[in-house]
């Protein structure tokens, strides 16, 4: 399987993957869920298959995010994003629009729209977002795209601990529904690893939904990554909010 991802994805165990639910569950929710759920190897098989056929869209994203976030003609947009109080929940776009048409982002922008299937780019930052969705995720705007809303989104649920590195705190997304019916929950892997030679390490998430009949999205948090070694990956349960 080629792309930048791929080689993290064909050499993970099944059986080895922690399970993570939200703190927003409680302990009977998550029981219940966990009856309900796929087994760890029908998600890591979804998760490889819906990276496949996005891998363009997906690794132009990463490259980009990656470019963005370590440019230092970004570096003001950068610390703006980061000083925001996004638990207001109030959109603030003019804050991300511009690490979303920096000039890095030129190739994850066209690779996006050809791919055909996205109708929404998101760009933030990685939080704990235990007060919206019981854990740690991306919290910012979620742009209508190739053009539309703009809408105030997070995403989230892991509850292993995380590292970010605040310098290159940049996390971006894109799903397939638009910022108005993007809300939900969904299942998933989420990675830590180093993608590009030289790093930085990456957070990546693959969301699809609970029964793995559709793909929600993917998202890239550069700067992130899981805090409890040696666990570098897991299966979320998760969920989007929008306001």
């Amino acid at each position: 399987m080629p792309g930048l991802y791929a080689s993290f994805l064909d050499t993970m165990d099944p059986d080895e993957l922690v399970v993570t639910y939200p703190t927003t569950m409680t302990r009977e929710q998550a029981l219940a869920v966990d009856r309900a759920a796929p087994s760890n190897a029908e998600v890591l098989e979804a998760c490889k298959a819906a990276y496949r056929q996005h891998v363009d869209a997906v690794d132009d994203t990463t490259t980009g995010s990656i470019a963005t976030a370590r440019n230092p003609a970004n570096a003001q947009d950068v610390a703006a994003s980061q000083s925001y109080d996004w638990t207001s929940k109030v959109a603030a776009p003019s804050l991300t629009r511009p690490l979303l048409q920096a000039s890095d982002m030129t190739q994850a922008r066209a690779s996006v729209e050809k791919d055909g299937d996205f109708a929404t780019f998101f760009v933030g930052i990685e939080a704990n977002l235990d007060v919206f969705v019981g854990g740690f995720g991306g919290v910012g705007v979620g742009f209508g795209f190739p053009s539309g809303s703009a809408m105030w989104m997070a995403w989230g649920g892991i509850r292993i601990s995380m590292n970010i590195d605040i310098a290159i705190n940049v996390t971006a997304g894109i799903f397939l529904e638009p910022p108005e019916k993007v809300a939900g929950d969904f299942i998933g892997i989420e990675l830590s690893c180093e993608p590009v030679a030289e790093g930085p390490s990456v957070g990546f998430g693959i969301h699809l939904s609970t029964d793995l009949s559709e793909i929600r999205g993917f998202t890239i948090a550069v700067g992130a990554e899981l805090g409890l070694l040696p666990v570098n990956a897991a299966i979320e349960h998760g969920s989007i909010v929008t306001s």
